[in-house]
């Protein structure tokens, strides 16, 4: 969700007690749309992070490590050049609207004082952050706006700022009576719309929160009796003093029905498991894992897209091979045709279209050969000769060809399916180094994504970890750096390892020279099964037997390896037992 007035409230009222006298030490811009503060107080750094994405905007301080651009926006050179070395004096919010507006003490060229503003209007796309001088003439800006995007606000260095026209009330100003007025007003709008279009700093979400604990009402709901206008107004009133005095929680939200997570200020009866004292603690937290989640999400597309279309091609090589081998079995039918001719050569002249001789390789029996009427029945055996010679090759190196293409689209299936368990950036870090290093990215086209070194890293990310219910622990490799960790590494000879056919993780159980219980091997079987490309399947048959039947044969591709000796068990895939076996880190 948007952050609404009430939750930049409460991190603004925070900042003005962590950064107030705080002096701006660096200043970046990691996009275009956002500039992160690197503050000083005392000895203790803080950086704040101000936002002006029209999807996420906001202010809030932060504790995770950014990256940064080598060379700056021309915006972020401008901030440089007059705010560092500043001190921030105080910090001010326009009532509950998503204005707030940073006081700031500067020196100019001359290395005389002046009084700045760092105004940040929070308000969807047309978000924006402005600087000006002591008497509100803008200075500079983000995003210029001029009179052919907006006729009703312009924003451009020398002209004079003004805040934009005020259409809500301010909740803080407002009596139970005022509330009343707004609340019979409603006509027939929706009443928890009509509450988000006359009070500042409340989001049709935070109006529908507020209804529901108050009086109990759906938010499509707009007929309500004179007691519950009553109620409302009172609770109103309650929650605007309680907000005031910084008595108001912040909370991130899962949703029971789709897991997408929300942040609130307010109940929404939905889980409130993460509770925050800090709403700038809440916020970084929200954004932090929103923008991890979607670099996620980008550079799994990003590897998927080089899968499919290596997929693709191997799919076709392997067709092309597999197709002349099975033409290269005709090999050894022209070697008969040209062994025929020679012993029938006296019967044959040339011009004749073809010849049926007696085949003492098939029971003496009549066999129909074909002829070249152009050549003599001597260039018609070389023909056939050549024509064997040529296919007995081929074959021999189409088989050859088959098999690496075979195995090429095995790892290439299984690294796939890795994609798709991997729920963090390192283990995709480390699918997309060993795809660089099997050649199947260019390292170029890795470093034009972002990348600072596209060479393969050499450490490995932990793999999933599970208990069973029998008290041993169970490793699974969640891509095939993991797989190789897990199976040559971390196993010892008497452990249980299992692998589900075709794509999928390494599981191993860790027996602890004792005898594992069918139960923890059913156990790990349904997480082969879980992880691997079976894994929408009702049913799925998972290979297992002891560590010391397993081996990797010499030069194998990562991930893959080559076991015998092994019983299978057929298993549902079941992710509420995954979770449930899961070790919590």
């Amino acid at each position: 969700m948007a952050l609404d007035g009430i939750t930049l409230f409460l991190a603004v009222n925070e900042l003005k007690d962590k950064i107030k006298d705080a002096k701006i030490d660096k200043i970046f811009q990691p996009r275009w749309d956002e500039v992160h503060f690197f503050l000083r107080i005392s000895d203790e750094a803080n950086r704040l992070i101000i936002s002006t994405n029209a999807n996420d905007f906001r202010i809030n301080l932060s504790r995770f490590q950014a990256k940064y651009p080598k060379t700056p926006y021309s915006f972020c050179m401008y901030l440089r050049k007059h705010l560092i070395g500043a001190t921030i004096l105080d910090i001010e919010q326009s009532g509950l609207e998503r204005i707030v507006t940073f006081k700031i003490l500067a020196r100019d060229e001359l290395y005389e004082y002046r009084n700045l503003n760092l105004i940040v209007e929070l308000m969807g796309k047309y978000s924006n952050l402005i600087i000006t001088d002591e008497n509100l003439k803008v200075l500079s800006c983000l995003k210029h706006v001029t009179f052919d995007t907006s006729r009703v606000r312009q924003m451009l260095p020398g002209l004079t700022y003004e805040l934009p026209p005020q259409q809500k009330a301010d909740p803080f100003l407002m009596s139970k009576g005022d509330f009343l007025d707004i609340i019979t007003s409603r006509g027939v709008k929706s009443l928890s719309k009509h509450i988000s279009l006359n009070l500042q700093g409340i989001s049709p979400a935070s109006a529908e929160a507020l209804l529901s604990s108050s009086i109990g009402i759906n938010f499509y709901e707009s007929n309500i009796n004179k007691e519950q206008e009553e109620k409302l107004a009172d609770d109103l009133v309650s929650f605007f003093k309680k907000l005031k005095k910084g008595g108001v929680k912040t909370y991130i939200c899962t949703s029971p029905v789709d897991s997408l997570k929300t942040f609130t200020s307010l109940p929404t009866g939905q889980d409130m498991a993460n509770q925050f004292d800090s709403a700038n603690e809440m916020l970084d937290t929200f954004f932090h894992d929103k923008e991890l989640k979607k670099a996620i999400s980008v550079k799994k597309q990003y590897i998927k897209k080089h899968l499919k279309k290596s997929i693709e091609k191997t799919q076709k090589l392997l067709g092309i091979h597999s197709q002349t081998y099975e033409d290269s079995k005709n090999a050894l039918t022209y070697k008969e045709y040209a062994d025929l001719i020679t012993a029938n050569i006296f019967r044959i002249e040339r011009g004749m279209p073809s010849v049926t001789v007696q085949n003492y390789y098939d029971d003496m029996k009549d066999v129909k050969i074909p002829l070249n009427v152009t050549m003599t029945p001597q260039k018609n055996v070389q023909q056939y000769y050549k024509k064997y010679n040529k296919l007995k090759t081929a074959g021999t190196l189409s088989k050859k060809h088959m098999d690496e293409a075979a195995s090429e689209l095995d790892f290439l299936l299984d690294v796939d399916t890795s994609v798709d368990n991997v729920d963090t950036l390192d283990e995709l870090e480390e699918i997309l180094s060993d795809l660089i290093k099997e050649g199947f990215i260019p390292e170029k086209k890795a470093q034009e994504k972002g990348r600072k070194n596209a060479k393969p890293k050499e450490q490995v990310s932990a793999p999933a970890s599970f208990l069973s219910s029998d008290g041993f622990k169970i490793y699974a490799g969640r891509n095939n750096r993991q797989n190789d960790y897990v199976t040559l590494r971390l196993s010892t000879p008497s452990d249980i390892w299992l692998h589900a056919k075709g794509p999928g993780a390494h599981v191993l159980i860790k027996s602890g020279n004792k005898e594992v219980p069918n139960n923890t091997i059913l156990e790990a079987a349904v997480i082969a099964a879980a992880l691997s490309r079976q894994k929408n399947s009702d049913k799925a048959s998972v290979d297992y037997t002891a560590k010391k039947n397993v081996w990797k044969a010499s030069g194998a591709r990562p991930g893959m390896v080559l076991y015998q000796s092994y019983k299978t068990i057929n298993v549902k895939p079941d992710f509420s037992l995954l979770e449930r076996l899961r070790i919590k880190k």
